[in-house]
């Protein structure tokens, strides 16, 4: 019965193996090596909770570990991904919708599927059922309690990946979500550096257990067996199934064509839809730059600034990046004022953010042209020109990042000054000058298409993920060692010395970086387009 599915997934896995034949050998080592380190660690953390629940000769202990570990594993198996902005890997419901092949199947493939987002939740759950299994305290059918759990979370998350692609396809609903999800995000965070922790956990200790998948899971996995446990799991399962399924079907029926699931609406104009400062902030180029350079920088300016998962990331910079970083303030009651994190905050949290425009606006410059990317070989502008465009443009939301991340600072009462201001500017474009030297250089030696409609994106490449951990590190150098100067110093001369000459020598290698993507883009335009050409499969990976 599932003979049609079996073709879809293997024409799929030989398009993969087609599509990215260099990775078989320039890619391999850096992706092995980092899929190696991140699953060694997550077999690690599985070991250690076999170990806790093997171990444990008590069945109301077996109970309490996983009573409140279930209940962040849910979460994490939901909100996670969320949060992260990524799908996984999931099926091209446009691509399938032609085939004769049931609905039934189709959400069987998509149940199997969603453990991309899982893999690691996943192997740690694996973990507690062969402790189960291996405890002499808890009877044999223990470590089968798990298996409901398991297909509850991924049911449940197919129908909130489905529910997630279609806010996310509308615009004003699109920016109230990331909103939602950063206040969730922050959560955690809140409880754990602030005075609201100790009183939640109080209030938490007191609430009775009530009959949710975790703590039927964990009665069942603890061998405190009844047929009420077990009816109530059935019907957790049961919902969890009806609304994945009811939201893949009706994800089915949408009409992707006019935007990932976006009802199609009248465009409206110009001067109707655009405020003025905005309209000034996309045509400031024409004041400081000739055409046809600032006609390249304004079309960036507008095109990133549309493109929905460039507006996510660009948001989620400056405001669940604060949440990220704000253990280190003074604001959490656990960073003193005169600490480093608590007088540099601006400084760290605008390095996180640029971190987060890394892949949208460095590393793939010409992934969200795709086909359209064939133009800067045609027109008579020199491509040279359109890398230079595409860079002044990122560097404008970059600074805008930081003007952001400093007005809330202010706001929240953390110390901003001229001085850290500048220091952060500084560091923010030192860095972006040697990413853009190593992103020109990957947007034309290893290009992707990616599709701007998409807030949420998928799994990235393997090579390019373990670029990332690479690029990093080495752009953040220069600034350790001008923060370095500064303390042994004494003064902030020797920060802003040490700073202008690593940006004096990160132009020339930016420089240099530009004329080698220039040669290497003139030699293999045909294999560019190509790439950046190809359309989307029957599985979004």
């Amino acid at each position: 019965m599932l003979s049609q599915a079996r073709a879809i997934l293997w024409a799929q896995w030989r398009g993969l193996l087609n599509y990215y034949p260099r990775m078989l050998h320039s890619g391999a080592v850096f992706s092995g090596i980092f899929m190696a380190l991140w699953y060694g660690f997550m077999l690690f953390l599985a070991w250690g909770v076999y170990s806790l629940v093997s171990g444990i000769k008590e069945p109301a202990k077996v109970y309490d570990l996983l009573h409140k570990s279930l209940f962040f594993a849910a979460a994490y198996w939901q909100f996670v991904p969320i949060i992260l902005a990524t799908t996984g890997i999931s099926l091209e419901l446009r691509k399938l919708v032609v085939y004769p092949i049931p609905n039934s199947q189709l959400f069987a493939i998509e149940l199997l599927l969603r453990t991309s987002t899982s893999v690691e939740i996943l192997t740690i759950t694996f973990g507690a059922m062969l402790g189960a299994l291996r405890n002499p305290a808890l009877p044999w059918w223990s470590a089968a309690a798990f298996l409901p759990f398991i297909l509850f979370n991924l049911a449940l998350s197919a129908g909130v990946i489905e529910v997630q692609k279609r806010i996310f396809a509308r615009k004003y609903l699109r920016e109230a979500a990331v909103l939602l999800v950063v206040l969730l995000g922050a959560v955690p965070q809140l409880l754990l550096t602030t005075k609201l922790g100790p009183k939640v956990k109080a209030w938490w200790d007191l609430v009775p257990s009530l009959p949710t998948p975790w703590s039927i899971t964990a009665q069942l996995a603890s061998g405190d067996f009844s047929w009420t446990a077990l009816f109530a799991m059935t019907g957790w399962v049961a919902v969890a199934y009806w609304f994945g399924r009811s939201q893949f079907d009706r994800g089915l029926r949408l009409d992707f064509e006019s935007g990932d699931g976006a009802a199609a609406t009248p465009p409206k104009s110009e001067s109707a839809s655009k405020s003025l400062w905005i309209e000034r902030l996309f045509r400031w180029p024409s004041s400081f730059f000739p055409d046809p350079l600032a006609g390249l920088i304004e079309k960036d300016l507008r095109s990133l600034a549309r493109a929905p998962r460039f507006r996510l990331v660009f948001f989620m910079g400056f405001s669940f990046g604060l949440l990220i970083w704000l253990p280190v303030s003074s604001l959490s009651g656990r960073g003193t004022p005169d600490g480093f994190g608590s007088q540099n905050f601006l400084m760290l949290v605008s390095g996180y953010a640029l971190l987060m425009l890394g892949e949208v606006c460095f590393l793939n410059t010409f992934g969200f042209d795709r086909t359209a990317a064939q133009a800067y070989w045609v027109f008579p502008v020199s491509l040279r020109q359109s890398l230079i465009a595409k860079n002044l443009a990122a560097m404008t939301f970059v600074l805008l990042e930081v003007i952001a991340i400093a007005l809330i600072c202010g706001l929240l009462g953390l110390p901003i000054t001229f001085h850290k201001l500048a220091q952060s500017l500084l560091v923010c474009g030192c860095m972006s000058l040697l990413l853009m030297a190593i992103g020109n250089w990957t947007s034309v030696s290893n290009p992707r298409a990616a599709n701007p409609n998409r807030s949420m994106r998928s799994t990235p490449a393997g090579k390019t993920q373990a670029l990332l951990l690479v690029v990093y590190p080495l752009a953040s150098v220069p600034v350790a060692l001008a923060y370095l100067a500064e303390y042994a110093f004494e003064t902030p001369l020797a920060f802003y010395g040490v700073m202008l000459f690593n940006i004096a020598i990160a132009a020339v290698v930016y420089n240099i970086a530009l004329d080698t993507a220039v040669e290497i883009a003139d030699r293999e335009r045909e294999r560019i387009v190509a790439t950046l050409s190809k359309g989307e499969g029957p599985l979004l990976a």
